[in-house]
């Protein structure tokens, strides 16, 4: 971010893992998504949360910072999964936002089969640009589905979420 601090994400296996004095629990000896901010003054962690679905596994693959400092992540869920703001039942690709600051949750979107490999900021139009790969159907946003395997590169407004193309 603009301040130096810099922020990670993971996929952790194990029952628990620290992150300095944070500690993140895998549920279901399963893996979970783990996401921390480290302190540029000193490389001590700020803040680190995990997040994931019960007995599945779940993978964090790239992560970036909009132009709030806050945090965007995208990678895979293997099941109903809640990162912070409820449980979203769709399974596959998801990018989710939680601020840069404590890493309270924003919003998430799981549009269906697939995963998330790459993401980007684009601070022109403020939107969190994902690349990935699906293999069923992924629905975007109400009249926009792709189907059925393949590659996609879709925006997402980063202030509200809502995809803006695909």
């Amino acid at each position: 971010n603009a301040g130096g601090d810099a922020f990670i994400a993971a996929s952790v296996a194990s029952d628990s893992s620290d992150f300095g004095a944070y500690t993140v629990t895998a549920t279901g000896g399963r893996t979970n998504i783990a996401i921390a901010k480290l302190a540029a003054a000193d490389g001590t962690f700020s803040w680190a949360k995990g997040v994931g679905s019960v007995n599945l596994n779940d993978f964090a693959y790239a992560i970036a910072v909009d132009g709030n400092g806050d945090v965007l992540v995208t990678g895979q869920t293997g099941g109903a999964c809640d990162f912070g703001g409820g449980v979203i039942s769709t399974v596959g690709f998801f990018v989710a936002k939680f601020l840069g600051a404590n890493g309270n949750y924003v919003w998430a979107k799981v549009p269906g089969t697939g995963e998330g490999r790459g993401i980007a900021f684009d601070a022109t139009n403020g939107y969190a640009i994902v690349t990935g790969r699906y293999g069923g159907t992924m629905d975007f946003w109400n009249s926009h589905t792709i189907s059925p395997v393949g590659s996609f590169v879709a925006a997402y407004n980063s202030t509200t979420g809502a995809c803006v193309w695909a």
